[in-house]
């Protein structure tokens, strides 16, 4: 998905032929987009190199395909300065739901994949297809 939109919008892609987290870090300061898997970021953030200034110039940490652990994005935040943007969505559908983009629209938050995208609709049910109720924040109870 994160190629498509590159290759979409004309823009210049930094590739490698494995992952090798410190040449990703190294290279941070060339980019300003990085998409990737929590793994990825786990990886980066054993990295000496890796701090706000590499991060300096990237507009925005996005990370999808598996959940990311709530210590890897506060560790992250804490290292970098950047907030990571978790989204979800499948091959077959597309992104269907992410933390906001801008601060404006609400805050990111830590193991959520965020609110529905505009135009989708979601129902989460159980094994059995039984809608599930929604969760009560701290706040509410």
């Amino acid at each position: 998905m994160a190629a498509q939109g590159a290759l979409f919008s004309g823009s210049r892609m930094l590739w490698f032929n494995r992952f090798d987290a410190r040449a990703v870090v190294q290279r941070l300061p060339e980019a300003s987009v990085f998409m990737g898997v929590p793994t990825l970021y786990v990886r980066m953030l054993q990295e000496s190199g890796l701090t706000a200034e590499a991060c300096r110039p990237m507009r925005l940490f996005a990370a999808g395909s598996a959940p990311l652990l709530p210590d890897t994005f506060d560790r992250w935040r804490e290292r970098t300065g950047h907030v990571i943007v978790e989204r979800y969505g499948m091959s077959e559908t597309v992104m269907l739901t992410s933390n906001p983009y801008h601060a404006r629209d609400g805050a990111r938050r830590a193991g959520t994949v965020g609110f529905p995208l505009r135009g989708v609709q979601l129902r989460i049910a159980d094994e059995h297809g039984k809608p599930c109720r929604a969760a009560k924040s701290a706040a509410s109870r």
